[in-house]
């Protein structure tokens, strides 16, 4: 998942900085809090306690 949703965004794409950013955190919201020890405990409030996300 983490290639072809974070790495691979193809030959075409153009995702800006922002938009990585914002998918970087959709993909951690899938790890367990516990897992996220190196990640400031007030940013995961902030980024993680409302996201939910569909993965197809």
């Amino acid at each position: 998942m983490y290639e072809e949703k974070f790495v691979d965004q193809g030959f075409r794409g153009n995702r800006d900085i922002e938009e990585s950013l914002e998918l970087a955190w959709d993909l951690l919201s899938i790890v367990p809090e516990s897992e996220l020890t190196r990640i400031d405990n007030d940013l995961i409030e902030e980024k993680l306690s409302d996201r939910e996300v569909e993965w197809e």
